[in-house]
């Protein structure tokens, strides 16, 4: 499983940024993608961060760069990825 498209909706809710990974499936005529949801904070007892599925679109916000997110979220990433 690869990173595939990052995303940050600014803010805008709870799990601010969504890290899209190459885990695809085609179900009901959507593609659909294994992704994780996280807040800036995910470390954190209040944080977040969850697996989940998602069909890409604007819902998701701006798409940006890996090495856009904040370090703590970066490497929050990367654990999750290797444990999962």
């Amino acid at each position: 499983m690869k990173i595939y498209k990052v995303f940050d909706n600014g803010g805008e809710s709870t799990d601010r940024f969504t890290v899209v990974t190459s885990a695809q499936r085609y179900y009901a005529g959507y593609w659909s993608y294994d992704a994780l949801a996280l807040s800036s904070n995910p470390d954190w007892p209040r944080g977040f961060s969850q697996w989940c599925t998602v069909v890409l679109g604007k819902h998701l916000g701006k798409e940006i760069r890996f090495e856009d997110l904040p370090e703590n979220v970066q490497k929050h990433v990367l654990e999750r990825m290797e444990e999962d």
